[in-house]
């Protein structure tokens, strides 16, 4: 099982056969966070992945913890904050910007791209107004940071986990 959000169909879960063996090549498209090009087909359970292409992978990101953990707190409230199938151009448009942002960003950068985000992505979920932001240079928890466990009326693992690996990144 996969969770896609895609620009056309919102938020979906599909089934991914043939996935998880050794010779399947979907199974390298189909990485956490991947921007793929894919084909679905409706199956008795629902959606199937019948092929997967990456089409950029967030590599950069990848190979830098902090990058990495700030991806995940954006994958998380994604998963956590949108509704099945209720496909929203604004907000696809500010989840790739993002992603390709904290891809770009360097090591000194990630915070900044890390605030940035945050307000871009509750703009585009329709929470509060877009406004400049205020450069902080400390990596501690921000009213952004309850913001989106208010939302998503729960603690986020991802937000804790990305102050840790900053943390231990800066030592």
């Amino acid at each position: 099982m996969v969770v896609l959000y895609s620009r056309e169909l919102g938020k979906i879960t599909a089934i991914a056969k043939g996935s998880l063996r050794p010779q399947s090549r979907q199974a390298l498209a189909i990485d956490e966070a991947s921007h793929i090009a894919c084909e679905l087909v409706d199956g008795r359970s629902g959606a199937i992945m019948t092929s997967a292409q990456s089409m950029h992978a967030l590599s950069s990101a990848k190979q830098h913890p902090t990058s990495w953990a700030a991806v995940q707190v954006f994958l998380q409230a994604i998963d956590l904050l949108v509704f099945e199938a209720q496909p929203d151009e604004p907000l696809w448009r500010s989840l790739i910007e993002i992603l390709d942002e904290l891809d770009a960003a360097s090591s000194q950068g990630v915070l900044a791209v890390y605030r940035s985000g945050q307000q871009k992505l509750l703009h585009a979920l329709g929470y509060g107004q877009h406004s400049i932001l205020q450069q902080s240079v400390q990596w501690v928890r921000t009213s952004l940071d309850e913001q989106f466990e208010t939302l998503a009326q729960r603690r986020l693992s991802s937000i804790d986990l990305f102050y840790d690996v900053a943390a231990m990144s800066s030592s």
